[in-house]
């Protein structure tokens, strides 16, 4: 459930244990009418900052992903091939849970990679039963 979707379920919720009388008296029967007042504050809170964020992110240039592309390749090159010089220049091993842990988010990524790739290929394809 996304954050809109979660807070309108709450919102709900909050104005059933409100107006609905049985829920009304179960909520005072069992006392938990500052819990519902708190989760009612709460939510309210979270709906103007969400709202004030969302009108924030509606100020910002727009970038797309592909026009950034190219750079942060190549950046990420650059890192990448500095890291590479600093380990194979390490002689006390002080870099090797670096390369490690490296390693790991490489495969990890091209494991994402090819499955969105094999998703990609699955949902075009006509002849793949789903």
């Amino acid at each position: 459930m996304n954050y809109e979707s979660e807070s309108a379920a709450i919102h709900n919720f909050v104005n059933d244990l409100e107006t609905d009388p049985e829920l009304k008296a179960a909520v005072q029967k069992i006392g938990l009418q500052d819990w519902a007042k708190r989760l009612k504050v709460a939510n309210q809170r979270f709906r103007t900052l969400y709202s004030n964020r969302i009108a924030q992110e509606s100020t910002y240039d727009k970038i797309s992903f592909t026009a950034i592309k190219p750079e942060a390749t190549l950046r990420y090159a650059e890192l990448i091939n500095r890291i590479n010089a600093y380990i194979e220049l390490d002689e006390k091993d002080a870099y090797a849970p670096l390369k490690r842990e490296l390693e790991t988010l490489s495969e990890r990524y091209m494991q994402i990679i090819n499955n969105l790739k094999k998703t990609t290929v699955e949902e075009n394809d006509p002849t793949i039963q789903q």
